[in-house]
């Protein structure tokens, strides 16, 4: 039975079409949680129920929809085909749930059956056409002459004049106004970045590397948000072309907050059961 990528999954959602991630346009980032909250709704609905994934070292898949239809976490699938938490801040109760290090290598390769997400996420049929009404003609009295009915002779090109002719009592015609110019199309603007690609590369160095702001943790290149901002900005880029450091900055620095507040909350527990 064919099965589908995450990447293809999320892009089924997305664009109707079920791309692989390398194949994505550049203007998905926008879109990525919104479909990923899409799918895990399918999920707990029954709408798709095959899923599949693999645990640690090499071996056959398992299904896991039953533990995406966590009702006390949002957990979703990666376009890479891993887990995450949403938000992030809860990712240290949630792998104190299910005794779990590291929530990144936790489950991988996460996979769909094909048919039920062709059923589920089905693109939606264009909008047909509007029809041409048939043309009317004026019968005697005003009244439009419709198929298989015949015409009042001289009926016709009175109504053509009545038509034609002037009303001396209707106001003269306005003068065409005309549309102010649309706005210069803005090019190279940060939001064609995928940053929700960013936020989960951003996470995944953290648990890995711990806080640069952490002495125990500072190495060259890992000492300061800065440092994070330059490695987030270098995996978003597109065709070599990063944004700007100071937006990079900017636009991750929530997420650091969350990410620290969630450490901070995981080692008082810690300490609190020591």
């Amino acid at each position: 039975m064919p099965r589908w990528s995450a990447a293809q999954m999320l892009g089924q959602i997305a664009l109707g079409r079920p791309l692989k991630l390398r194949e994505w346009p550049s203007d998905m980032h926008g879109q990525i949680l919104p479909t990923q909250l899409k799918l895990r709704e399918a999920i707990a609905r029954g709408r798709i129920s095959d899923v599949r994934g693999r645990q640690g070292p090499p071996g056959s898949k398992e299904r896991i929809e039953e533990l995406l239809s966590d009702s006390e976490f949002t957990l979703l699938v990666t376009p890479h085909g891993t887990l995450t938490v949403h938000p992030p801040h809860q990712r240290h109760k949630f792998e104190e749930k299910y005794g779990i290090d590291d929530l990144d290598n936790w489950w991988r390769e996460i996979d769909f059956d094909q048919d039920e997400g062709e059923q589920a996420f089905a693109p939606s049929a264009p909008a047909e056409s509007c029809r041409t009404q048939p043309h009317l003609r004026l019968l005697p009295g005003g009244l439009p002459a419709r198929s298989g009915e015949i015409e009042a002779p001289g009926s016709e090109p009175a109504a053509r004049a009545e038509e034609l002719s002037p009303d001396p009592a209707a106001p003269p015609p306005r003068a065409e106004q005309k549309s102010p110019p649309a706005e210069p199309i803005r090019r190279g603007s940060p939001e064609q970045y995928d940053w929700e690609e960013g936020f989960l590369f951003m996470h995944q160095e953290l648990n890995k590397r711990g806080d640069p702001k952490n002495p125990i943790n500072a190495v060259d290149g890992w000492r300061s948000d800065a440092d994070v901002a330059r490695l987030v900005a270098a995996h978003v880029a597109i065709d070599g072309r990063q944004p700007d450091l100071k937006h990079t900055a900017r636009v991750i620095r929530r997420r650091l907050k969350e990410w620290r507040a969630g450490q901070a909350e995981h080692n008082l527990v810690q300490v609190e059961r020591n």
